[in-house]
């Protein structure tokens, strides 16, 4: 299911761009393919606009002042808009249709199942005319199409002229309505509206860690600031700053799109990007705001702040004050500094908060949804499924196949004839619903640990920690389920409850594994009261437990710190080739041997002919394309689990620069690092303890090293033809000129140059 937005994202403002981003990412979180409808009005755009603003001011009284005022706002608008253009790339995802006017939206109405406006002031005044019929959707006369409404605003506490005489027609063909102020709600039912919710603004539908990991993108970050984010020209606002900075001792920074702003007070920060605005905001002492925004991002990132209300334009700032009980932070004396011993109780407005942000959302997804749609087929297949196989396996009469599309990866489809539309699919798919966590325990335990067997530790891919917990279940008359490759090298989950079987299971396997009715056989093991360890990505994890539907004392889940999955249609691809080149077929791949040159990444492949060949990753071309991110499944770019919250009981991954972090627990053969999220994983660890070596760390040591602990992979521009031509070429040409694979004379030095002499190396470099 596609959603399109029709929003104000195109003003050269920090708001309209960040709340058109939390908008578009709420949706995709929900499972939807998602895109903001690329529409700025004609005398909007930077090349008209200082000509619509001057209209109905003193500068527009002759010829003179026209062109004074043109002579000095057109450079400084000029500038502004083309930096929130550049600021809006990569992280909006646009329509690449521009349209200018209603006319060409409905000469050229844009693809999608559900049109949404807002969020923002869209139903109000815009540029010279009372309101813009476009952001009533009036370009949709399909009426199979749902048009819904999330966090609009009319920016004022009333409407008059021909917006209140038209209101009626504008929204008729609404299925659901969702304003952001108690006022909006007020003017609709007095015009006998009544089916309208109330709803948070889309920039606190993310929460303080969604925001965060955009804001730490900023390195160096100020010290020990009051920040001032105003909008309206108020001279008295200056002052207040200005002497605010004088009793506290803190320095004045001012963030502003304009560079005029220059001249007043504190020190311009002038046209920030995004993520700059954000760390501003996050590491300020005190805000001080005429912003809706400002005060927006003041309460989500719990700072102190103060409210100088901008009058006619109050509405929104007091809504969201009267709903945290914040109305104390409004200014109502400019010789009122009380504020700056004021402390703010964050903990009940962050209670209310998350209640309104999970309710929101809630109404969000059931406007775009509606009553009758209840199945997988909602979810954007292509961009969003994971390949988990869960609603294959929960479905009662089996009325769901997994087909492979184009790339080789695998998507449901439903057979209409069979489906009885009980909704179970929809309702635990792990990408359309939130997924059930276990009991955490009250801070995450972080471990680096090795398995004291130096067998299994050897011929594992990293500490061998995983060996220890699946032995431990596997003596207790468990199953251990995991990822292996079967005599064809297809990749795929399997039951095992003999400890012979175990290296079946050990070590990193590069692709997407077939969970097949794995989860189907948990169940079962569980209700029999078998003991059950699964191992698998975070994805897989999360199907698992949704399919299940509750807590089990028996089972212990473990997610791997995951990059993305490439598809078996590529390994398979890379296999043929790898096969021809040598003459013969393959029995053995290994992704991470340490036979040659210890912990690392470097493969194996084991020949019929009796050859083995030791390849360094970064001069093959499938391993190096996977290390390089440009060959995931696209679900994998935006995973909803690439984040410190585990779905598992325990999480582990490689303990990269564990030399450097604890260098006398180094060990050649391999370090995990081991995060224990739940009572249930702390009880695991409890009973293996005696069989491994372990030292205490710290999150952030583990996160330095692997990224995906906080965020997705990025998704390269190679990922575009990633997989175009993927039936018709021969891989090694393939390769070359879609992976854009080349093997560089400095990875060849590189894997020539002993490990021991690299250590040394790098502490002369130290």
């Amino acid at each position: 299911m596609k959603v399109d937005i029709i929003t104000r994202h195109s003003v050269p403002n920090y708001g309209s761009l960040l709340q058109s981003y939390a908008t578009q990412k709420v949706i995709e979180e929900m499972g939807f393919e998602s895109e903001i409808i690329n529409y700025t009005r004609y005398e909007e755009r930077y090349k008209n606009l200082v000509n619509t603003l001057i209209k109905g001011k003193k500068w527009d009284k002759n010829i003179i002042t026209r062109i004074i005022y043109k002579m000095i706002q057109e450079p400084n608008y000029t500038k502004m808009y083309r930096k929130f253009e550049k600021y809006r790339k990569n992280f909006l995802k646009e329509s690449k249709l521009e349209y200018g006017n209603l006319q060409e939206l409905k000469d050229n109405i844009p693809e999608a199942d559900v049109y949404c406006s807002g969020s923002d002031q869209i139903w109000g005044k815009i540029g010279t005319v009372e309101y813009d019929e476009a952001y009533f959707l009036k370009f949709i006369e399909d009426r199979t199409k749902r048009c819904i409404a999330y966090s609009s605003s009319f920016g004022k506490e009333e409407i008059d002229g021909s917006l209140e005489k038209n209101i009626n027609k504008l929204l008729k063909n609404y299925s659901d309505i969702l304003v952001r102020e108690d006022t909006a709600k007020s003017i609709l039912k007095k015009h006998g509206i009544e089916n309208v919710e109330q709803v948070l603004d889309p920039t606190l539908l993310l929460n303080k860690e969604q925001w965060s990991n955009l804001a730490n993108k900023v390195k160096n970050k100020q010290k020990k600031y009051i920040l001032v984010y105003q909008l309206h020209d108020n001279k008295s606002f200056d002052k207040y700053a200005k002497e605010f900075s004088k009793k506290t001792g803190l320095k004045l920074l001012r963030i502003s799109p304009s560079i005029y702003h220059i001249t007043r007070s504190g020190k311009l920060i002038y046209l920030p990007n995004q993520y700059e605005f954000l760390s501003l905001f996050q590491n300020a002492e005190y805000v001080l705001t005429d912003s809706f925004h400002a005060t927006v991002f003041s309460i989500i990132f719990n700072r102190k702040f103060v409210d100088i209300l901008p009058g006619k334009t109050s509405a929104r700032i007091t809504s969201i004050l009267k709903l945290t009980g914040l109305q104390d932070r409004i200014l109502t004396k400019y010789d009122d500094f009380s504020f700056i011993n004021k402390n703010i109780d964050f903990s009940e407005c962050n209670t209310i908060i998350e209640n309104e942000r999970k309710r929101s959302i809630e109404l969000l997804k059931k406007a775009i949804i509606g009553e009758n749609n209840n199945t997988i087929d909602l979810l954007n297949k292509h961009y969003k499924c994971t390949g988990c196989r869960m609603c294959v396996q929960i479905c009662p009469v089996k009325a769901i196949d997994m087909k492979e599309n184009e790339e080789g990866f695998f998507e449901p489809i439903i057979n209409k004839e069979k489906c009885i539309k009980c909704g179970l699919c929809f309702k635990r798919c792990p990408q359309l619903n939130d997924v059930k966590v276990g009991k955490k325990i009250n801070s995450h335990k972080v471990f680096a640990m090795k398995n004291k067997n130096t067998e299994e530790q050897k011929n594992s891919s990293s500490g061998g920690v995983f060996s220890v917990l699946a032995r431990y279940v596997l003596e207790n008359n468990g199953a251990v389920y995991g990822a292996c490759f079967d005599e064809k090298l297809k990749l795929e989950h399997i039951r095992i409850d003999k400890q012979e079987n175990l290296y079946k299971l050990r070590g990193s396997k590069y692709l997407q594994s077939n969970t097949k009715n794995t989860f189907e056989l948990v169940k079962n093991d569980l209700n029999k009261g078998v003991k059950v360890l699964y191992v698998g990505t975070p994805c897989q994890i999360a199907g698992l437990k949704n399919y299940l539907g509750k807590d089990y004392e028996e089972l212990l889940l473990v997610d791997l710190v995951c990059h993305g999955v490439p598809s078996q249609k590529l390994f398979d691809k890379y296999l043929t080739w790898l096969k021809k080149k040598n003459n013969s077929s393959i029995i053995e791949y290994e992704f991470r041997s340490k036979e040659k040159k210890s912990w690392g990444l470097n493969l194996k492949v084991k020949f019929e002919s009796g050859k083995e060949r030791y390849i360094p990753a970064n001069l093959d071309p499938y391993y190096k394309s996977f290390l390089n991110g440009s060959t995931y499944r696209e679900c994998c770019y935006n995973c909803k689990y690439a984040k410190i919250e585990r779905v598992g009981d325990i999480t582990i991954a490689d303990y990269w620069g564990i030399e450097k972090e604890h260098p006398d627990f180094y060990d050649k053969n391999g370090v995990s690092a081991v995060i224990i999220n739940t009572n249930a994983g702390f009880k695991a660890f409890e009973n293996i303890k005696d069989k491994v070596e372990y030292r205490d760390t710290e999150i952030e040591k583990i996160i330095a090293k692997n990224k995906n602990l906080q965020e997705p992979t990025i998704r390269n521009s190679i990922r575009n033809n990633a997989y175009k031509d993927i039936d018709r070429k021969k891989f090694i040409n393939y390769s070359k000129k879609n992976l854009k694979f080349k093997k560089d004379i400095k990875d060849i030095i590189k894997n020539l140059i002993p490990i021991k002499i690299k250590k040394k190396i790098k502490k002369i470099i130290k």
